[in-house]
């Protein structure tokens, strides 16, 4: 009973892991894209590697500032969308 306690507890701990870790990877792939259009419109947020870091935050506040805006704090698919209608519109 016990080591079947002990089975079901490390199976749902890693199914629990596996899932975080496949949500960190999409997030970093967004934040990568994001990084790669705030350097584009040239907001500096350092080198493209995926990680949301001070530079990137930085980058975030000067770009939404520029548009008028305020960075709420949350990185996710808004903020791209953001970013490619900027990027767009610049390569208009």
């Amino acid at each position: 009973m016990i080591n079947n306690l002990k089975f079901l507890i490390l199976t749902v701990s890693l199914t629990i892991s596996s899932q975080v870790v496949l949500a960190d990877a999409r997030v970093d792939e967004i934040t990568q894209e994001i990084q790669l259009k705030l350097n584009s419109l040239g907001f500096d947020s350092g080198s493209p590697d995926g990680i949301f870091g001070s530079k990137t935050e930085r980058a975030l506040k000067r770009f939404y500032e520029s548009q008028g805006g305020e960075f709420d704090g949350t990185l996710d698919q808004n903020e791209l969308t953001d970013l490619k209608t900027a990027t767009s519109v610049s390569n208009s």
